[in-house]
């Protein structure tokens, strides 16, 4: 079996950190599945697959300023949008990225989305 590893935006609201507020959090969810780790990273590890497996997303499109770096637009479901900032990647392992903008109340906020082997 591979374990999946995710940090979900919908497992941060719970965590919101207000500007006001000098507390760091971190949250963490793993899930178990039964398939071979390359076939469950082909479903879920592109930087812009969000949208295809989270139910909060309903389109992702991918952005690469000339002023470099590469992001993506997340729009949810109830119609916000989220500007995320792809900051580091092992391809067919992990990736690390950055909310710039977003209609939460985040400030300083990156994920890891990423798999490895269980048990």
């Amino acid at each position: 079996m591979k374990q999946l590893t995710l940090l979900l935006a919908s497992a941060c609201l719970a965590t919101t950190v207000h500007a006001s507020d000098s507390k760091a959090y971190a949250v963490s969810r793993s899930v178990t599945v039964d398939a071979p780790a390359a076939e469950v990273w082909h479903m879920i590890g592109d930087f812009c697959d969000l949208d295809d497996w989270h139910p909060a997303f309903v389109a992702c499109v991918l952005k690469a300023p000339a002023g470099g770096g590469v992001y993506r637009v997340l729009t949810m479901d109830a119609g916000g949008e989220f500007l995320e900032k792809l900051v580091a990647s092992e391809p067919g392992l992990s990736y690390t990225y950055s909310i710039v903008e977003g209609p939460l109340p985040l400030e300083r906020y990156t994920g890891t989305l990423s798999i490895s082997q269980g048990d």
